[in-house]
């Protein structure tokens, strides 16, 4: 008897049954590959994420920004979500700040793409997920200056305080779209 027939017998639901004739899909084989268990280290989060960043990229080939936007869009979050996750595991701080770094080109990428006018709330989370980035990276990078037992030159700073503006910018724009779509909306009316 077909795996997935039997699970759907076994709960005894004939709605099971009549999808399941609908729209015979075997899964058996994905499932068996996604990874199920707790990540404890680095080497089993890497494993779940390469899985989920593979799954996400083939996902992107179809779902395009001309014509899918918002899934595009999610799908591209998904990714970002999968770089902080898997940069958690991650015991060096360069290391996680060149993945945090990936999330920002990505997100920034996206923010630049699409039009705040006709995705507003999208452009909000996108813009918030930037800010959000760019001070856990100040936070990093400042972790990494005082773990150095250096005192702190020229260059770390100049680093530490444009990450620290630029979240500052991003987050502190992120509320005025409210006020911009306000006044725009009140001059048409």
């Amino acid at each position: 008897m077909d795996t997935t027939l039997q699970r759907n017998t076994d709960t005894s639901t004939t709605e099971g049954l009549k999808c399941e004739s609908r729209f015979p899909l075997e899964v058996t084989l994905i499932e068996e590959k996604c990874p199920h268990d707790y990540c404890v280290n680095f080497n089993q989060a890497k494993k779940v994420f390469q899985f989920g960043k593979d799954r996400a990229t083939e996902s992107l080939k179809h779902f395009v920004l001309d014509g899918f936007v918002t899934d595009h869009i999610e799908l591209n979050q998904d990714i970002s979500r999968l770089y902080q996750h898997v940069s958690f595991f991650e015991p060096n701080y360069d290391v996680r700040c060149k993945m945090y770094k990936r999330r920002l080109d990505m997100l920034i990428k996206i923010v630049g793409e699409i039009n705040p006018q006709y995705y507003l709330a999208f452009t909000r989370q996108l813009q918030f997920e930037i800010g959000e980035t760019y001070s856990d990276m100040m936070d990093m990078k400042v972790a990494i200056l005082s773990s150095s037992g250096q005192p702190p030159n020229q260059h770390s700073v100049k680093k530490i305080n444009l990450l620290c503006y630029s979240s500052i910018k991003i987050l502190w724009f992120v509320p005025r779209y409210t006020e911009i779509t306000r006044e725009e909306v009140s001059g048409k009316i």
